[in-house]
């Protein structure tokens, strides 16, 4: 269930034993360190206000907090003296309780003056951390003069860290993770605290991406947050790093501890990425269990309503949210966007702006963000820079203020800050700086005596959008505060102001601006609150002004490959920011999509579990002005396609590494070897092992290399009729060689600087293949060759294209124009493709095709359709650097169309990019006589086959892991290829085993649980199909023939074992046998619900008996009775919950109907309607005479209540008691307290 704030703090005071860290005192700098409590248990100290206290007035608490003793901490004066001191009232409880619990219920009692805590104190000292000198961050924030005054510590504060995860062995970390006592005390295998989550000891790891190409553990979510690629790791440490350990560094609030939530996964090579719904789990986590401050290291440029959703959850809950501004130097982006985050840029050690901090209306605060030195992975240490690393050092201020004065909201603690800060920029709030640098010093003079303090722009939200008017809702509240302005301002950085209202402060500022005369444009509103001091705290928004709909261009719909499956996608821009989506109809069904993102760019998928049959569909477009787009309708006749996955069988594997292009014997000895260099403790370039093939299909390993390099390919340039072989490092190209001693390539014939990657290909016609090779520090070719005497460089060919991008490391030698010379084929980072020819002893360069995208993959060179003419495939790459599901692939395929002349005949689009790695290899692995593509596009590697002249199609399909070009050879010399590729932390070798028509099987669309007796099972039509056999197997048993059908490709199988496992396989009778993959099915029952609650005014929450598939995730899934669709949906507490928010308050009676989800197998829920639901707290708070019932005394006090302030019938949060509260009122009248959803 949800834990409240009161319940958080509770729990957390009677753990607080377990996790005690010493305290700084106000005047001392004292020694942190976790193992150090910061008060002495089983004491209190009370000061009553008789000298002689009636004991027995107190014998509650005494029993209640196992009161032991009491004794008067001084001794009195003699019994004559006349003025005895005031401190004989002051005395010592022994108690066995927790010390914070009891001094809170000792305060309460009007006979004692204060209660509190036996604090500690120790010598003032400078940290022992060996590198807290190198700091220069803390030194610039006045972080040792802000420890020594900031005064005791009142509450233990845990910072959430959402980023790629945490290294919680880490030697300067461990002792400040969160622990979840519960789970850590209790049974392992069981959710013991009743969160949803079992055995999250330290936190969760949110991450499930399998549709991302990524590395390590990435695929599904679990209990283990380990850090992966040391970026959490080094927020973690600018965080909370400990102190006065002897080691590393210090944290700005080393008294914290370190909640770590991990929702991104590792790319080689790049940067990594965090899908938002798992950001979205990993802060509902923070807020449900405890969290008081969540980090936010991370951003993108589109503004998400999950994430929008879930921040604004949050932060009613009373969390403090801390977003880095961005890294792109220009507009940030989300969630630091969001006005529910404190938005963070970076500025040097000098104050000044750093080059790549984002900048914008929203942003709040700077802080150090360059050359930032924290904690790495495995007891390392390293500087970095980024916003990333700035948006930790407010994170850890936040925590040391709320350390302090946990009493303080986000409102106050973001306030406080504001109010704390150095200002940087022109004078005041702007966009680069926002309020400035915290100043330490400042901090401290605040902190004690700041009181709760609100400024705050409630709606419009950032980058809201209207035509007419915009109805501005604000608070201004504290008693520092003399007054407020409302003004706004044109453009992103408006340099002058227009007051739209002013006045003393107050909870509910209401202002009707309108903009009906306004031209389009952005515009920024600004809520100035002058303090007592002369400080001014400010508030801003940024939002458009839009009188027509969103211009839809760019739309692009068809076909595109995703994984195995072939599903229909629409892409499209918008000339303004607007929410996407695509409205479609099949058969008497009508649904809609939404992307669930306020962008520019949009895209949207058909669910692949669409029937076969005619699609109508329309793309939306919903501007922020609330005002939509519909383009004209089109219609498809969508056919469900999968890739096959069957049809190859593994023959054997290797350890996992990095192939060269091709397969040799070295040692000439009649068996195949292998070269590889094993992927070992993560560097980038290790010794090369050979690998011999031996007749029973085994691999002995040979020879291992002294030099670390990549075996990247192996040609005969010496001559000499034994092949040599081509190495690579950073810039490095290694020529190796056998010798007398040695039949392996182990001696260094030729090496060059400055180059990189390259083939072997007798380009000049002497039948002595030469090496074409990438030059590292120019761009162009270089031509390495054999002159007889000596290997080098013969010719440096220039890069004829415009751009900048550089050549690919691979390229294609061939004759393509059929005229009896060679041409060399590359394709460059910006998209273009050119060709060199060697003519006469020179090369012209012969063919230029600008372009886009990224082209530098490449292959071919061969005939692959049967046309008689040599084709070569490109694959271009698309990429967008924040949001990977956007990128996708152009396979293409071109042939000659004149001499020198050619042209595109073929094209796919395949959905998905990570640009390291990939690569394009060639050869018939089918045995139909034609040459294949295999196509590795990070994580799928597909084969496509031609089906004929300038038509292919992909043949099959296999996931991958870290690898570029597949190695194809015929290891065991029976005529067909196998396939040698990288996944699962091996190199498998695979070989077809069915015949090439196989192209055309009924691979299997859809099989799914339909109950716990019957599963359901949907594949391809074969046109030539005469009928379709079904074969079964149970358990471990054998497939064997088990039904036939010839009117459908549907067929349901009943009376199963409920439990038991069920494999089946689908066999297309026509001129050959064509087989689908084999699926494995566990009929089930149906997933139920359990209940449904209100979790807050505009979010319900609901929880399922158990783990639900991904459509539970999808807004399209739920319907609200009066309201519509949820504007987007958590799937969390392991897949058993799913929270949704919606755009408007739901009134206080409503219907949910949940449609179209199913659980993780795929067993359907069915259609569900829950009628009657009511907010349970608000039939509570209705309920003023704690009758049970809402009944006509409880009418009464609402009447007493109507046009005031009181917050017990305020039930839309408006301020005041009015019409639409009466409304909800009369809605819950009659009805019984706990009889809600």
């Amino acid at each position: 269930m949800a834990h409240t704030k009161t319940q958080r703090h509770r729990e957390k005071r009677g753990l607080r034993w377990c996790y005690a860290l010493a305290v700084v005192i106000s005047g001392c700098f004292l020694q942190i360190a976790h193992a150090q409590p910061t008060y002495s248990p089983g004491q209190i100290l009370v000061k009553f206000r008789n000298a002689k206290p009636a004991i027995a007035q107190f014998r509650d608490l005494s029993e209640l907090h196992g009161v032991t003793a009491i004794e008067p901490l001084f001794t009195p004066r003699s019994a004559k003296a006349v003025y005895p001191h005031p401190l004989t009232r002051v005395y010592r409880v022994h108690l066995s309780g927790d010390p914070v619990a009891a001094a809170a219920d000792y305060a309460l009692r009007p006979d004692v003056v204060y209660a509190q805590p036996n604090y500690l104190f120790t010598h003032h000292q400078v940290p022992d951390d060996p590198h807290y000198g190198d700091q220069r961050s803390l030194q610039t924030i006045d972080w040792e003069l802000l420890q020594q005054n900031l005064g005791p510590v009142r509450e233990q504060i845990i910072v959430a860290i959402i980023d790629s995860g945490v290294d919680y062995n880490h030697e300067d970390l461990r002792d400040n993770i969160w622990h979840n006592a519960a789970e850590v005390n209790g049974m392992s295998g069981v959710d013991d605290d009743g969160n949803g989550y079992i055995d999250d000891i330290r936190g969760w790891d949110f991450t499930h991406a399998p549709g991302l190409p990524g590395m390590g553990d990435y695929l599904r979510r679990d209990n283990d947050p380990q850090d992966e690629s040391s970026h959490g790791t080094r927020v973690a440490g600018i965080v909370a790093a400990a102190v006065n350990n002897n080691r590393g560094i210090v944290g700005v609030a080393p008294n914290a501890q370190i909640m770590a939530l991990r929702a991104g996964l590792r790319r080689l090579g790049g940067i990594g990425f965090l899908e938002e719904d798992d950001i979205a789990a990993a802060i509902l986590y923070a807020a449900e269990n405890g969290a008081h401050v969540v980090n936010m290291s991370l951003g993108g440029p589109e503004r998400t309503f999950i994430l929008g959703d879930v921040i604004q959850y949050a932060h009613a809950q009373g969390v403090v949210l801390v977003a880095s501004a961005g890294n792109s130097g220009d507009e940030l982006g989300y969630p630091a966007g969001n006005h529910y985050t404190i938005a963070v840029g970076a500025v040097n050690h000098a104050d000044r702006l750093a080059g790549f901090s984002s900048t914008g209306a929203s942003l709040d605060l700077v802080a150090p963000g360059v050359s930032i030195l924290s904690t790495r992975l495995d007891n390392r240490y390293a500087s970095g820079s980024g916003t990333s690393f700035s948006a930790p050092h407010i994170s850890g201020l936040a925590a040391l203020i709320l350390s302090r004065r946990p009493d303080l909201s986000p409102h106050s603690v973001r306030n406080l800050l504001i109010a704390s800060a150095i200002d940087l920029g022109p004078s005041g709030h702007d966009n680069d700086y926002g309020a400035g640098r915290v100043s330490g010093a400042q901090l401290a003079d605040r902190l004690s005596t700041f009181d709760s303090l609100t400024v705050a722009i409630r709606s419009p939200a950032n980058d809201e959008g209207e035509d007419t008017a915009f109805d501005i809702r604000a608070s201004v509240s504290g008693a520092q505060v003399t007054g407020y302005r409302l003004s706004y301002g044109s453009g992103y950085n408006p340099q002058t102001w227009t007051r739209l209202a002013e006045g003393a402060p107050s909870l509910d500022i209401r202002q009707t601006w309108d903009v009906s005369a306004f031209a389009d444009s952005d515009v920024v509103l600004r809520l100035e609150a002058d303090l007592s001091d002369g400080v001014v705290v400010e508030d801003r928004v940024r939002v458009a002004i839009e009188k027509i709909a969103p211009a839809i261009t760019a739309l692009a719909c068809g076909d595109v490959l995703e994984d195995d499956r072939r599903v229909f996608e629409c892409r499209w821009r918008t000339d303004q920011r607007a929410h996407g989506g695509i409205a479609y109809r099949y058969g008497t069904n009508f649904d809609t999509l939404y992307t669930g993102l306020v962008q520019n760019k949009h895209r949207v998928v058909l669910p692949h579990t669409l029937p076969s049959g005619v699609v109508t569909f329309h793309v939306l477009a919903d501007g922020e002005n609330n005002i939509r787009a519909v383009h004209p309708a089109q219609t498809i006749d969508y056919v469900p396609f999968r890739v096959p996955q069957n049809g190859f069988v593994e023959r054997g594997t290797l350890p996992d590494g990095f192939l060269p292009d091709r397969a040799s014997d070295f040692d000439r000895d009649g068996r195949l070897e292998i070269a590889l260099m094993p992927y070992v403790g993560g560097g980038s370039y290790g010794s090369v092992h050979i690998y011999e093939r031996q007749a029973d299909g085994t691999f002995i390993d040979e020879f291992q290399s002294d030099e670390r390099f990549l075996p990247w390919a192996i040609g005969d340039i010496t001559n000499d009729g034994t092949d040599d072989l081509l190495g690579v490092t950073y810039e490095r190209l290694v020529l190796f060689t056998d010798s007398f001693s040695n039949p392996y390539p182990a001696q260094v014939e030729f090496e060059q600087r400055g180059t990189w990657g390259g083939d072997f290909a007798d380009v000049d016609g002497d039948s002595i293949p030469d090496i074409i090779a990438r030059a590292g520090d120019q761009r162009g070719i270089r031509v390495i060759r054999n002159l007889g005497s000596v290997i080098r460089e013969e010719v440096f060919l220039v890069d004829p294209s415009e751009g900048g991008g550089d050549p690919g490391p691979r390229f294609v030698v061939a004759d393509f124009d059929r005229d009896e010379q060679q041409e060399i084929l590359a394709g460059d980072g910006d998209g273009d493709l050119w060709m060199y020819e060697y003519r006469a002893g020179k090369y012209v360069q012969t063919w230029y095709l600008p372009g886009d995208g990224d082209a530098r993959w490449i292959g071919g060179g061969m005939d692959l359709d049967g046309d008689g003419l040599v084709e070569f495939a490109v694959a271009r790459a698309y990429t967008d650097a924040y949001e990977a599901s956007n990128g996708f692939w152009e396979l293409e395929i071109y042939s000659m169309r004149a001499p020198d002349t050619y042209a595109r005949e073929w094209t796919t689009r395949i959905h998905g990019v990570a640009t390291t790695g990939n690569g394009i290899s060639a050869g018939d692995v089918d045995g139909d006589g034609l040459v294949d593509l295999i196509v590795c596009l990070r994580p799928d590697l597909y084969a496509f086959r031609a089906e004929k002249p300038d038509h292919y199609r992909p043949i099959w399909h296999t996931p991958v892991g870290l690898m570029r070009r597949a190695l194809i050879a015929d290891l065991d010399k029976d005529f067909r290829y196998e396939v040698l590729f990288n996944l699962d932390g091996a190199v498998h070798i695979v070989e077809r085993d069915e015949p090439p028509v196989e192209v055309g099987s009924p691979q299997i669309i859809r099989a799914r649980p339909l109950g716990p007796t019957r599963v359901e099972i949907d594949w391809m039509q074969v046109p030539d199909a005469s009928s379709y056999q079904i074969y079964r197997a149970v358990g471990d048993g054998v497939l064997d023939y088990f039904d036939e059908i010839s009117d459908r490709t549907v067929y349901i199988d009943s009376l199963l074992t409920e439990g038991q496992t069920y494999h089946y396989q689908i066999v297309a009778v026509a001129d050959w046998d064509l087989r689908s993959g084999i699926v494995s099915l566990t009929p089930n029952r149906a997933p139920e619900v359990v209940r449904v609650e209100t979790l807050s005014e505009n979010q319900i929450q609901i929880f399922f008996s158990e783990e639900m598939g991904s459509d539970a995730a999808l807004p399209s899934s739920y319907l609200l009775g009066g309201v519509g669709q949820p504007t987007s949906v958590i799937l969390d507490q392991q897949n058993t919950r799913a929270v949704l928010s919606f755009a408007v308050l739901f009134p206080p009676r409503y219907t949910l109907t949940i449609l179209n989800t199913s659980d993780a197998s795929g067993t359907p829920l069915g259609l569900k309607t829950i009628s009657d639901i009511v907010d349970p707290s608000l039939l509570a708070r209705a309920d003023v005479d704690g009758s049970g019932v809402v009944d006509f005394a409880d009418f009464l006090s609402f009447v007493r209540a109507f046009q005031t302030s009181d917050s017990t019938f305020d039930f839309d949060g408006d301020g005041i008691v009015n019409f639409p509260d009466f409304l909800i009122f009369a809605n819950l009248f009659g009805r019984k307290v706990g009889a809600g959803g």
